[in-house]
């Protein structure tokens, strides 16, 4: 199975393979895309694998470490955290 990119948006559906079918040369990965200009992704932004064989559903999942691909992608760029597993309740209000 060829590589892909994926668009990083949810409300786009546009992938592309990384490989000729008929040659087998590699294609290089769009930077944007030309759909809606979104940033391209064609490795999880979680654990870094090449995206291979990924369903074409709005909330794709990494076969490896099977974080939500554009979620994650959207946490790294906006800054936001995950929650750790072990945190139970509210945080306690900082002393100043």
């Amino acid at each position: 199975m060829p590589p892909l990119a994926l668009c990083s948006s949810p409300a786009c559906d546009f992938r592309i393979k990384l490989q000729d079918g008929k040659t087998g040369k590699s294609i290089s990965t769009p930077h944007i895309c030309p759909k809606c200009e979104a940033p391209m992704l064609s490795v999880c932004p979680e654990c870094g694998f090449l995206l291979i064989d990924i369903p074409a559903e709005k909330h794709p999942r990494c076969p490896v470490c099977r974080f939500d691909i554009r979620e994650t992608f959207a946490r790294l760029v906006f800054g936001i955290h995950r929650p750790s597993p072990r945190f139970k309740g509210d945080p306690s209000p900082s002393e100043s």
